[in-house]
């Protein structure tokens, strides 16, 4: 495969993520140490990444006494800085206060990848269970109780055909 920067031969793939599009360069050795090199450019003139995830968090976050992640201990301060979490309990644990930044990043918080066969229809079951929850939040809300009966039974029957698929 050539490189897409020159005619030279590609030895190096790059995968960038932007707003949930993904896009793959190949790259011979000299172009990707070019970028390599800009990159630590941006680093060191403080336009990394992990500044800009940061920034998107308030400093109400960054106190001492800040709620942890039962599974790792890590804070929200402590992810803020590293850009990364400390585990999956983690998303659990700050999902108020992550949602809007993965919101920021990827353009969306539903999961676009792949899905193992057969999560497509498991996946759209529990969307389709989560829309039906809603409504009947609604509906209770309104007093409409009939509407809310047949709701609940619609959720009942889903989450009973769920048990049998799974």
């Amino acid at each position: 495969m050539k490189c897409n920067n020159c005619s030279n031969e590609a030895t190096v793939s790059v995968l960038t993520t932007v707003n949930g599009q993904s896009t793959k360069k190949y790259l011979c050795e000299d172009c990707a140490q070019r970028i390599e090199e800009s990159n630590a450019f941006m680093i060191h003139n403080g336009l990394n990444f992990d500044n800009i995830f940061s920034s998107v968090f308030s400093d109400k976050y960054k106190t001492e006494n800040a709620k942890r992640c039962e599974e790792c201990g890590t804070t929200l301060s402590e992810i803020a800085k590293s850009g990364t979490a400390g585990c999956a309990g983690c998303y659990s644990a700050f999902r108020q206060e992550l949602l809007p930044t993965i919101n920021k990043i990827h353009g969306t918080t539903l999961h676009k990848g792949k899905l193992a066969f057969g999560a497509d229809v498991k996946l759209k079951q529990k969307r389709q269970i989560t829309q039906l929850e809603q409504n009947l939040a609604k509906s209770i809300e309104a007093q409409e109780f009939e509407q809310a009966a047949v709701l609940r039974d619609e959720i009942k029957a889903l989450k009973k055909e769920g048990d049998l698929c799974g």
